[in-house]
């Protein structure tokens, strides 16, 4: 049956190849498919600027400035006495929460984002 449905597939692009016929629009497929990718391309802008925003908005809702600055310390403080002192590691692990996890995870996310974007905008402009 697999191979019956592939055969029949290369026919039907046979005769579709063989019977195609280009109509003269003076360029208007062209237009409208230039419009359809602005349109597609400004869609997507608005999606990242609205999920950037809301990482954004969620950070400062959930105090993240704080929770960074406290993380940030806390790893100044485990790489200056990692060595002396073999029980910070789990403290620090133990002192980690929800909510800075999840800080950690919204901050990650848009810097992730913004340096997609910045990947994608420097590979379709070369």
């Amino acid at each position: 049956m697999d191979m019956k449905n592939k055969k029949e597939d290369e026919l039907l692009r046979s005769f579709f190849k063989s019977h195609t016929k280009e109509i003269e629009d003076n360029g208007f497929s062209e237009k409208v498919m230039q419009q359809i990718d602005k349109k597609r391309e400004y869609n997507g802008r608005l999606w990242e600027v609205i999920g950037y925003g809301t990482c954004l908005l969620l950070f400062f809702l959930l105090d993240g400035t704080n929770a960074f600055i406290n993380l940030v310390s806390k790893t100044y403080n485990f790489f200056q006495l990692m060595f002396k002192d073999t029980s910070l590691l789990t403290t620090m692990a133990a002192e980690l929460n929800v909510t800075v996890i999840l800080h950690i995870l919204i901050v990650s996310g848009v810097f992730i984002g913004l340096l997609v974007e910045y990947l994608r905008n420097t590979t379709t402009t070369h």
